[in-house]
């Protein structure tokens, strides 16, 4: 399968799933690290809708993970990783989720308000000037 990489032996009991769109492999170095222990899935997300990269990750983990699994989702990846685990839990033993964006509502309308509290003058300026967020 092109979309996924393999790191150790397996048995397979972890998958780091990467952020998105467009970042497909930045896990690599976490699946590096952790194939030491055990063996590592990386499956690299190529559907084009929230419905096919779901089902995307679970046919990869049906195929090839030795189930139930650890899923440690990075931004993005966090929330498929949610996702997956709310319709597929007994495939799921931990989820663990790294930078998710927000749940819930109330918090998602101080994000960029976070994210520019971060930020010096002239780089909020930049952001404000590509976002036209003011």
């Amino acid at each position: 399968m092109k979309n996924l990489r393999k790191y150790g032996r397996a048995p397979y009991g972890v998958a780091v799933i990467h952020g998105g769109p467009g970042v497909p492999g930045e896990m690599g170095p976490v699946a590096r690290e952790l194939a030491s222990e055990q063996g590592v899935l990386e499956p690299l997300q190529t559907a084009g809708t929230l419905e096919g990269q779901v089902e995307e990750l679970n046919y990869i983990l049906g195929a090839y993970a030795d189930l139930p699994i650890t899923l440690i989702g990075y931004s993005w990846g966090a929330w498929l990783g949610f996702i997956v685990a709310a319709r597929y839990p007994s495939k799921v033993r931990k989820l663990i989720l790294v930078s998710s964006g927000p749940f819930d509502k109330k918090y998602a309308r101080v994000i960029m308000e976070s994210r520019l509290d971060r930020l010096d003058a002239e780089e909020k300026r930049e952001v404000l000037t590509l976002t036209k967020w003011n």
